[in-house]
């Protein structure tokens, strides 16, 4: 927000002194991120409202950079899965292992803490990924047995386990979305006239 009305301020600026500037991007943005960009319109008129100040595609075109900046920032942050590493031992090999959690999958998990006790409290862990160099207390998609020196197939079961995640974290948002719009009491199951469908195929079939 700070830097969208930074811009804002400029743009006003501009205007004021009638220095047009120039997006290259502008005919990218429209036919590539046509709602982004019609998201920049709505933000340029309700700035033309309140200010009477005319914008024109090329000043449109840096607030739809400004929006689609944001989406995808959102849309990273979203994605990024928070993991708690369990390594009793030493604690140089704690450290070497969350070094290579961040080496290996830096960009899709970040480790918020670091627990070494042999006996740790499983139900104590709220974050999305529990990586365990012991035998999980518990079972279930986001805990994921690792070696203490991280391996490729460590990675790899780390990653689909951080798939499934993701994917379960989808459904339940979407379950969410159409809780929004649909009753149960407004569907019924089985439909009244489901056997009177079966015994015409029946008769049919004979």
């Amino acid at each position: 927000m700070l830097r969208l009305a930074l811009h804002v301020q400029n743009l006003l600026r501009r205007a004021e002194e009638s220095a047009l500037t120039r997006n290259p991007l502008t005919r990218s943005l429209k036919t590539s991120y046509p709602m982004i960009f019609e998201v920049a319109v709505s933000i340029a008129s309700g700035l033309h409202d309140r200010v009477g100040t005319p914008i024109h595609d090329d000043e449109i075109a840096y607030i739809a950079m400004h929006v689609g900046g944001r989406l995808e920032r959102s849309r990273k942050a979203e994605s990024i899965l928070t993991a708690t590493i369990v390594c009793p031992g030493y604690q140089e090999l704690h450290e070497l292992l969350r070094s290579s959690v961040d080496r290996s999958l830096g960009s899709a998990i970040e480790v918020t803490s670091v627990v070494t006790n042999v006996d740790p409290d499983w139900a104590s862990f709220d974050t999305d990924l529990v990586l365990s160099t012991i035998e999980p207390g518990r079972s279930g998609d986001r805990f994921v047995r690792i070696q203490p020196f991280l391996t490729d197939a460590d990675v790899d079961r780390i990653q689909q386990a951080a798939a499934r995640v993701r994917r379960s974290r989808r459904l339940t948002r979407l379950r969410g979305e159409l809780a929004r719009y649909f009753l149960a009491d407004a569907f019924v199951f089985p439909l009244p006239d489901e056997g009177r469908r079966r015994s015409s195929a029946a008769s049919v079939a004979s």
